[in-house]
């Protein structure tokens, strides 16, 4: 009887053991099973972050390239409206053209006419750079022109005081004021006479 009951105990304390390593290894299991789920949704979710990051730097690439293939155009539009040198060489016989802006665009430009015995200059200074700056000087060149071809005016005190009146009429229905976004000098040379006439908003001689 001692013997059977020895023999039990002892198979008691085995499936014991044997009972307590099989939970050892069922935890452990699924331990190792919660690391690789948490390692699975780790992974995944940096791939989701790293593709959204990949298509946000596309986008800003592409919108970027958008504005500075606008600006290069917008470039050359303001290039367009400034005397060519043929036009210069033939009323000036020596000169230089020194045209550097900050940005792709500027609110700086110059300006030149010349109309029966009158020779036009203009040099405008844009407190503005950039697209604002470029938009001013491409409505103050058309103002210039038109004082001149179309209004006929010859002195520069004259041309400048049309010239404001004619940009506040551009913008009439907005409260911008153009005034403070260009300071601009004018020459007006009589070939006649040789007599040079000199006039400045913002801008002295």
């Amino acid at each position: 009887v001692y013997y059977s009951t020895f023999q039990n105990e002892v198979s008691f304390e085995r499936n014991q053991e044997l009972a307590s390593l099989i939970i050892y290894y069922i935890n452990s299991a699924g331990s190792l099973i919660s690391v690789i789920i948490v390692g699975i949704i780790l992974n995944d979710t940096r791939n989701w972050f790293e593709k959204k990051v990949a298509e946000q730097y596309e986008q800003i690439n592409e919108k970027n390239q958008r504005i500075y293939d606008s600006l290069l155009y917008a470039k050359r539009v303001q290039t367009a409206i400034l005397p060519p040198n043929k036009l210069l060489e033939n009323n000036v016989n020596d000169f230089f053209i020194v045209n550097q802006p900050k940005e792709i665009v500027s609110g700086d430009f110059y300006w030149f006419e010349q109309k029966d015995d009158w020779v036009f200059c203009a040099i405008a200074d844009g407190t503005d750079n950039g697209v604002p700056g470029a938009m001013v000087s491409i409505l103050a060149h058309t103002a210039l022109t038109r004082c001149v071809d179309e209004y006929g005016l010859t002195d520069p005190h004259d041309i400048l005081e049309k010239m404001d009146r004619l940009l506040e009429e551009t913008v009439r229905f907005s409260d911008i004021n153009l005034k403070d976004m260009l300071g601009l000098g004018v020459c007006a040379y009589q070939l006649s006479t040789g007599w040079l006439k000199f006039s400045g908003a913002r801008n002295s001689l």
